[in-house]
């Protein structure tokens, strides 16, 4: 039998400060680039969590924990699955956020940046999160400091 404590409680029958030090804990270790493999997309950590839930931590604390954080924080920059790049500005939903298009799916700069609710379009995708390394003038957008 798995155990997540010594005395072999999970779920449900920790106590909720527990639980939330739990997800917490597995949220990070997930993210975070190890030794044998490379960080997870906060998306993928998020699918991965929602299948825990009720093994690892009740459903409530689960929808808190996933209600508190942002996966794509304002200033971040993605590209999305039909090729276009941009950052992360406000408004949206934690996992489908507006997302200003800086960048055209040929990597040219857009004369004229628009916003995209990635909530109003359902088949777009992010496909990577970060400094999209191959774009021309990408050093020229300052994502905002993490607080």
């Amino acid at each position: 039998m798995a155990r997540d404590t010594p005395s072999g409680i999970r779920g449900r029958e920790l106590l909720v400060e527990a639980q939330v030090v739990a997800i917490c804990h597995r949220y990070l270790a997930a993210i975070e680039p190890r030794p044998h493999r490379p960080g997870i997309s906060p998306q993928e950590v998020f699918e991965l969590l929602l299948t825990l839930s009720g093994a690892l931590v009740s459903r409530e604390v689960l929808e808190a924990f996933t209600g508190s954080i942002a996966l794509y924080p304002i200033g971040c920059l993605i590209r999305l699955s039909g090729g276009a790049e941009g950052e992360v500005v406000l408004g949206g939903h934690p996992t489908r956020p507006n997302v200003r298009i800086l960048w055209d799916a040929s990597r040219r700069p857009l004369e004229v940046p628009r916003i995209l609710a990635l909530g109003d379009s359902p088949t777009m995708l992010v496909d990577a999160v970060g400094r999209p390394p191959t774009v021309p003038g990408a050093d020229a957008v300052r994502p905002h400091p993490r607080r």
